[in-house]
Order: C-alpha cells, then structure tokens, then sequence
C-alpha cells in the first residue's frame, strides 16, 4: 500500500506498546490525532513535546490513500440510505469557500480538538451541530432579521425543528445573563417575536395545528380556538422563579419533525490544511502585566478543512404527520435555510471571522429519489405516484380509488420505498376501514405491516 507524503520526520512517539510500530502515515488522520499521536517524548515519561507543536499538527494533515477510499465507501453508503428511504430525505451537496474547523472544544493535548467519525477515523459535522445552525438561521429568516422570510414563519420552526422552552425569543433576558450586550441581543429576539405576532407574520393555522399536536390537556382547552391568545402569552410571560407554577412554554414538549444525520466532509487535495492563531499581549492577559508591544506571541497550530473540500447533507423527515402545506413544501424551506447558513453563519467553529462558508453544488441541490437510485431533477416515477395518492379526496371519498396505487405499492422491489408508499395510502384512508380490510385481507394486512416498519437515524 502505497504511504502518504509526511510534512516532516517527527521526534515524537505514539503512547502505545512497542509492538504496535511507530509508522502511522497510512492510518486514518482521525486516529493519528488520537490513539497514534506522535507528540510525546518517550525518554521523559511521555512528557508532551510542546515545541514542536508545529510539526505534530503537519503530520496529521495528510489523508492517504486508504483513509480516502473510506471516506467515499462511507459517503456511497450514506447516499444509498437515503435512497432506501426515498422521498422523505433531501440530500444537499456543497463545497467549502472558507477554511472550516469542527469540533475546537473536544479536550486533547494540542488545546484545539477536531471532530473525527469514530471509529473510522474520518472528518465530520455532527448532525446536532448542523441542525443548530440550520435552526438558528431558519428563526432568523421566520422573525424578519433579513429582507426576504423566504417562505419561513415561527410555526414552520417549531413544527420542523420542535419547540424550545429556552429560546432566547421566549424567555427575553434572564437573571443568567449576566452581560448586558447579551441581555440586550435576547430583548432584541423578543421583540422580534412580538413584532411578528404583531404584523400577522405567524400563520395561525399552522399554531392551531400545533397546538393540538403539542399541547398538554390544559392548554389545548384553553387555545385550541385562540392561537392568537397563544401566542400573545408565549410573547409576554417573563421568567419564574423557583417554584412559581410553570410557565406556558414549558409545557410545551414538541422535538420535531426533522432528522440532521451526520455530515461527511471528503477533503480537498486528500488532505487537511494546518492553521494558525498568533495571540499577542499574553503576558498582559494571563499575568496581569500592562500590554506592551514588545511582548513574545505565541504561535497555536491547529488543523482546518481546506476550501473546496466536498460536504454532504441529509435530512429526513421522521414524522410525516404534517400540515399539508408542510408536508409538500418543507425542502424549500430547509435549502433557503441551508443557503443563508452557508453564506452568513458558517458551519463548525469562527463562523464570526469567515470560517465554515460553503457553496451548494448546483447539480447536487435534489431530492434522493426512492427506487430509482439515481438523482434527477425532475420528480421520478415513484414520487409522481405519491403525488397521485396525496391528491386523492381523504376519508371515504378514497376507498374507490385506492386499489390501483396499493396494487403498485405491493409491487415496488425497494423496501424503503414501500414503507414511505404505505404511510401515504394509510394518510388519506378512515383507519376503522382499513382495519376492517386487513381482517378480510392479506393485501391489507402487508400494506399496514410496511408502514409499521420504519426506522430512523441521526439527530
């Protein structure tokens, strides 16, 4: 196998037993930067070699030929999941503009950590950490921070993201923030929010159906018929104190619809960049001396992700009980979301200096079609048929008209495919008819047993 190019020789030594080796070059970067990091002076009971930090963050750098062939065996296999579930998962494609940093606060003995996937070894974005800043820039475009809403409200959040009782929107300043710009940014959000209630910039539809989904007993008597009155008091309340009854919004328990997985990142020119922080004046910040010019910086190495690596993303739709207009329209949503993210937020750490910008990859930006395993731009035969069964009348009105796509949906040879087939057929029929056919008939009986199997993954 062939090795991979290494910055400079190393003095160090990997803390393991003698007999595991020292030659490392075709291992993947992500074990290198752990269980093999060759940063220790083995003559001095392992003592971290700190001046040469430099040359140990180099050779971590380098992706070789082993570690790129699993990372696209990883990205094929991602890909091939998605299709297995068909429709209800959106793949977006991109390509980084700005170096990108992840994972900067997990502990190691160089200060600056890096996300790797175990146990392969391999870089990522944690799906959390990717729904994090979808979110962020999905509320901002739902509470006018930007000139176009881009199709958002704030119950497409909550219905999409969930509800969350301590977003800055809700609870305005609290006695935790002790910072007044902080305490002035989360009065900022809560006007936003009242603002919004305000202009009518909320579709009170989608909060009434909410409501009825997410509210305890109490609170869907009170404002199933008033989701203006809802959302007036979700504006108002303030923080409680200790032992005062909770408030509105902590009643509210809601995760949402949406699945983040795991972002890969393959990337470019197979290997990572090393970068650098150059702090001055650290005698003045960390031994209270006055800030003087003649100070000595100290130079920190830390690894990046290289523009015009490759990154994809998928989300999935795990609860398929949406509003209709949700139901048809939520990939739109989540690119113009992923759009504002890519060009304003960044993605991974220092997004406030530039890093973490990516670019969508214009031929990548489709929908994972079920069954066909390939990507197209226009809608497949599978989705044009799930379109069909979606514009059939709900209720009894669909019991005539229904055999022929049940015929199709026990035909399909994609497992993933049947199961997003069956739901939808189950969708538009009276579930006391249904019930009654799966006693009298097997076909029916497959057809629950395929919608009954699904499963979900990521965060």
């Amino acid at each position: 196998m062939p090795k991979s190019p290494v910055a400079e020789p190393h003095p160090g030594h990997a803390a393991v037993p003698e007999y595991v080796g020292s030659d490392f070059t075709d291992t993947p970067p992500g074990h290198r930067f752990g269980l093999y990091l060759r940063a220790w002076d083995k003559g001095k009971d392992f003592i971290l070699l700190a001046d040469k930090k430099r040359q140990t963050v180099q050779e971590l750098a380098p992706v070789g030929p082993y570690a790129r062939d699993l990372i696209r065996a990883a990205r094929r296999r991602q890909a091939r999941a998605a299709r297995t579930l068909g429709p209800c998962v959106l793949q977006l494609s991109a390509r980084s503009t700005s170096p990108l940093v992840t994972g900067t606060g997990i502990e190691h003995p160089l200060e600056n950590g890096f996300a790797f996937l175990s146990p392969y070894g391999i870089p990522y974005l944690p799906g959390s950490s990717i729904k994090g800043v979808i979110r962020r820039a999905a509320e901002e475009l739902a509470l006018g921070l930007w000139e176009e809403r881009r199709g958002w409200d704030i119950a497409s959040v909550w219905w999409l993201f969930g509800f969350e009782a301590g977003s800055a929107y809700l609870t305005g300043a609290t006695d935790k923030m002790r910072v007044e710009v902080v305490r002035e940014a989360a009065e900022g959000w809560r006007e936003r929010f009242r603002a919004a209630i305000r202009s009518g910039q909320v579709d009170l539809r989608g909060v009434a159906a909410f409501i009825e989904k997410a509210a305890d007993r109490e609170t869907k008597k009170e404002y199933a018929d008033n989701p203006h009155g809802f959302l007036q008091r979700l504006a108002e309340e303030r923080s409680t104190k200790p032992r005062s009854p909770a408030p509105l919004r902590e009643r509210i328990h809601f995760k949402g619809a949406l699945c983040f997985w795991d972002g890969l990142i393959e990337p470019a020119k197979d290997r990572l960049a090393v970068d650098i922080l150059n702090p001055h004046f650290g005698d003045y910040y960390q031994k209270g001396c006055s800030p003087a010019d003649c100070g000595q910086p100290v130079p920190n190495f830390f690894l990046t992700v290289a523009p015009g690596s490759q990154f994809d993303f998928f989300v999935q739709v795990v609860d398929r009980r949406l509003p209709d207009d949700l139901s048809k329209g939520w990939r739109g949503l989540i690119e113009g979301a992923f759009r504002l993210a890519f060009e304003w937020h960044g993605l991974g750490a220092k997004g406030a200096v530039g890093y973490g910008r990516l670019q969508l990859v214009p031929k990548e930006q489709e929908v994972v079609n079920a069954g066909a395993g390939v990507r197209t731009g226009g809608p497949s035969e599978f989705e044009a048929k799930i379109a069909q069964i979606r514009a059939l009348p709900h209720g009894g009105q669909a019991a005539g008209q229904i055999s022929p796509f049940v015929d199709w949906c026990l035909a399909l040879a994609d497992a993933g495919s049947q199961r997003v087939a069956a739901i939808e057929i189950l969708k538009c029929l009276d579930p006391k008819w249904v019930k009654t056919k799966a006693k009298e008939h097997e076909r029916w009986r497959k057809i629950l047993a395929f919608a009954r199997d699904r499963g979900t993954a990521g965060n």
